[in-house]
C-alpha cells in the first residue's frame, strides 16, 4: 500500500516522488539514446578508419611491389649482356646456348633476392623464328604467341600484367601472374628490339601483408575484369574465390568507397580502392558483427546504466520526498493535535525551511494564547474599571447634592470659610461626574485637579505651592480621560509634600509631542529611594504590587494601557531627597467620547 502512494499524485509525497523519477527518467532515456546512437556512430567510423588504414597499408605494399618489379624489368633490360644479346643480327647455335647461359645468369644475380619471381622469358625480334627466345628451365613460349606478346607490348608500351598466367605457354594458374614490358635498343633510337616477360608467384609476391587477413576480415586483390589477383584461402575465414560471390561486388572502376554485402547470411563491410599504376584493385572485407558486437556491449551497458541509475534515482526520489514530506507531517501532527504548548523548539530542525516554519508556528500560538489570554485579562479588567468609575460617579452626584446643602447652611451662619471648601469640594464632585463621560478637555482635568489642590492646601495649611505651564492651546485642542492627573498629584501631596520639611512645590507641565502628549508632575519633596523605586515600576508595568499601596497610580496607568496600548501609561522617575517626577503620556484626543479621533 505504501508502495502505490509513492505514485499517488495527490500527496506531496507522490508528487515530490514522481517528480524526481521523471527528472531521472526522462534525461536518463534521452542521455542513453543518444550515448547509443552516437557510440555506434564512433564505432562504425572507427571500423571504417582501421579498415581505410589497412587498405592502406596493403596498397602502399603491392604499389612498392611495382616500383620493385619494375625496377627489376629496367635493370635486367638496361644490362649491357642483356643489350648485346638481344640486339644481335646473327646468331648461331653456339653463340645462341652461351646467350641462353649468360642471360640465365644475369637475370639470376639481379633476381636472387626476390623469390616471388620464378622464371622469365627474354625474348628478340632481330634473331631467327627458332633463335628468338633466352629463357629458363621449364617454360615455353610459341613463336605465334610470343609475336602476340610482342605487337601488345609495344601498343601499351608500359607494364603489361597477366593475371592467372605463367610462362608455359601462358596457360591457366591461379598462383600466378606474368608481367612484362618491350625491351628496345639503347644504341638505335631506343627502338623495339623484344620483351622481357617475368612469372610472379602470387603467394610469395602477396605474403608480406597475409597479416592482413584475421578470423573476421580478409583481403583480395581483383583485377578489372572481376578476376581474382589473390585470394588467401584460409579455413574459417571469409571468402570471395567463388563466381557467385565475386559478381556480388560491383565495384565502380574509377573511385575508391565503401558498402556492405551479404555474404553465406553474413553482413559485411566491403571497403575498395584502386592501386596506382596496377589495374588491380585492393578490396577489405570485415565482418559487420565485429564493430557491431561492440555497439551491443555499449548498448549492453547502457540499458545496466540506465537500470541502474532508474533504481538509484528511485531510492533518492523517495529518499527525498521523505525528507520533504517528514517535517510536513511533523507539522500536521502539531497542529492537528494542537499540542504546541508542550513541544520543545528543537522538536523541529531549525535548518529545514518547514522545521523553521514549524518553529515560526509554534511560537506565533504561544504568542497568540498569550495575548488571547491578555486580551481576556484586559476586557475582566476593563469591565472592572468601568464598574469603579460608575461607583465613583454615583457616590459623588449624591455628596455633590449634600455639599450644595451644607453650603447653602454654612453661608446662612456666615461660615464664609467653611463654605468656600465646601465649594471647592463641591466643584470637585461636579467635575469628576462629567455627565457620564469618560473623557474631558485637558482644561476640564486641570480644573478639576485645581479644586482638589485647593481643598488639600486648606488641609495642609498651605505646607505647598502649585504651579502650572501648560500652552493655552493644548488645554483647549486636546482631551484626556477623566480622573487621570488627581492620583498622581494626591501621591505627590501625600508621599512627597507631607514628610517634607517647610514648603514645598508640585508642578505640572505638559508638551505636545510627536506621537502624543506628554504631562510632567513633579515635586521637590523627599524623593523615593531607588529600590523602592524600581519596585514602583515594575509593579505599575508588570502588575507586581509586592505590598505597595499603588492603587491611584496602577488604575490610571492600566486605564490608559488597556485602552489606548502602548507607549501610553505612566513612568516614575526619582531621586531620594530631591524630586519625583511622574511622566503621563497619553494620545492626542481631539474629541470628546462618542467621536475620539487621533490626532
Amino acid at each position: 500500500m505504501k508502495l502505490f502512494n509513492l505514485w499517488n499524485r495527490s500527496t506531496i509525497h507522490g508528487k515530490f516522488f514522481n517528480l524526481n523519477i521523471l527528472l531521472t527518467l526522462i534525461p536518463m532515456i534521452i542521455v542513453s539514446s543518444i550515448v547509443y546512437k552516437v557510440s555506434v556512430y564512433k564505432l562504425e567510423e572507427r571500423a571504417e578508419e582501421q579498415a581505410s588504414s589497412t587498405i592502406q597499408i596493403g596498397n602502399q605494399y603491392i604499389q612498392n611491389l611495382y616500383v620493385d618489379t619494375k625496377d627489376i624489368l629496367n635493370v635486367i633490360i638496361a644490362n649491357p649482356e642483356i643489350q648485346k644479346i638481344i640486339n644481335q643480327t646473327s646468331i648461331n647455335d653456339y653463340t645462341y646456348i652461351s646467350s641462353i647461359d649468360s642471360t640465365r645468369s644475369v637475370v639470376s644475380s639481379i633476381i636472387q633476392n626476390k623469390p616471388y619471381i620464378t622464371s622469365f622469358v627474354l625474348y628478340s625480334s632481330n634473331h631467327e623464328l627458332n633463335k628468338k627466345f633466352f629463357k629458363t628451365d621449364n617454360t615455353y613460349i610459341n613463336r605465334d604467341r610470343g609475336k602476340e606478346i610482342y605487337n601488345k607490348l609495344i601498343e601499351k608500351d608500359t607494364l603489361y600484367w597477366w593475371n592467372n598466367r605463367n610462362l608455359n605457354d601462358f596457360r591457366q594458374d591461379s598462383n600466378s601472374i606474368v608481367v612484362g614490358r618491350v625491351v628496345r635498343n639503347m644504341k638505335k633510337n631506343n627502338e623495339p628490339s623484344g620483351f622481357l616477360l617475368l612469372e610472379i608467384e602470387k603467394s610469395s609476391f602477396f605474403k608480406g601483408i597475409d597479416f592482413l587477413n584475421t578470423k573476421d576480415s580478409h583481403f583480395f586483390v581483383m583485377d578489372n575484369n572481376q578476376e581474382l589477383v589473390y585470394d588467401q584461402s584460409i579455413p574459417d575465414r571469409v571468402t570471395v574465390d567463388e563466381p557467385s560471390n565475386l559478381s556480388k561486388i560491383n565495384i565502380d572502376e574509377k573511385d575508391s568507397s565503401s558498402f556492405n554485402v551479404a555474404f553465406n547470411g553474413e553482413q559485411y563491410m566491403v571497403l575498395y580502392q584502386p592501386i596506382s599504376n596496377i589495374p588491380w584493385k585492393f578490396i577489405y572485407l570485415t565482418k559487420s558483427s565485429t564493430f557491431y558486437s561492440d555497439a551491443s556491449f555499449m548498448q549492453r551497458v547502457t540499458v545496466f546504466v540506465f537500470i541502474l541509475t532508474f533504481i538509484l534515482g528511485s531510492v533518492l526520489a523517495y529518499i527525498f520526498s521523505k525528507a520533504v514530506t517528514s517535517p510536513l507531517n511533523q507539522l500536521f501532527s502539531v497542529i492537528r493535535e494542537n499540542k504546541f504548548s508542550n513541544i520543545e523548539l528543537d522538536y523541529f530542525d531549525p535548518n529545514d525551511e518547514i522545521g523553521q516554519i514549524g518553529v515560526q508556528y509554534i511560537k506565533m500560538s504561544r504568542q497568540n494564547k498569550k495575548l488571547n489570554d491578555e486580551i481576556i485579562e484586559a476586557v475582566i479588567k476593563r469591565k472592572e474599571a468601568e464598574i469603579q468609575v460608575l461607583q465613583a460617579q454615583i457616590n459623588p452626584h449624591f455628596l455633590y447634592n449634600t455639599l450644595d446643602s451644607i453650603n447653602w447652611l454654612a453661608v446662612s451662619h456666615k461660615q464664609y470659610k467653611i463654605g468656600e471648601m465646601i465649594t471647592h469640594l463641591g466643584n470637585f464632585f461636579r467635575l469628576s461626574l462629567s455627565k457620564g463621560k469618560d473623557t474631558i478637555s485637558m482644561k476640564n482635568e486641570l480644573e478639576h485637579i485645581m479644586a482638589y489642590i485647593k481643598l488639600q492646601k486648606f488641609r495642609f495649611n498651605d505646607s505647598f505651592d502649585v504651579i502650572v505651564e501648560i500652552e493655552e492651546d493644548i488645554l483647549m485642542k486636546f482631551y484626556i480621560p477623566k480622573l487621570t492627573l488627581q492620583p498622581i498629584v494626591e501621591n505627590a501631596i501625600y508621599h512627597g509634600m507631607k514628610e517634607k520639611n517647610g514648603v514645598g512645590t508640585i508642578m505640572i507641565t505638559a508638551e505636545e509631542i510627536q506621537n502624543g502628549i506628554r504631562i510632567l508632575v513633579t515635586d521637590d519633596g523627599i524623593g523615593i529611594k531607588k529600590a523602592k523605586l524600581d519596585m514602583l515600576n515594575q509593579s505599575i508595568e508588570k502588575e507586581k504590587k509586592g505590598g505597595l499601596q499603588i492603587y491611584g497610580l496602577k488604575n490610571v496607568h492600566d486605564r490608559l494601557r488597556l485602552k489606548y496600548g502602548k507607549p501610553f501609561g505612566i513612568c516614575i522617575e526619582s531621586e531620594y531627597n530631591y524630586y519625583t517626577t511622574v511622566t503621563i503620556m497619553v494620545p492626542k484626543l481631539t474629541t470628546n467620547e462618542g467621536g475620539i479621533s487621533y490626532d
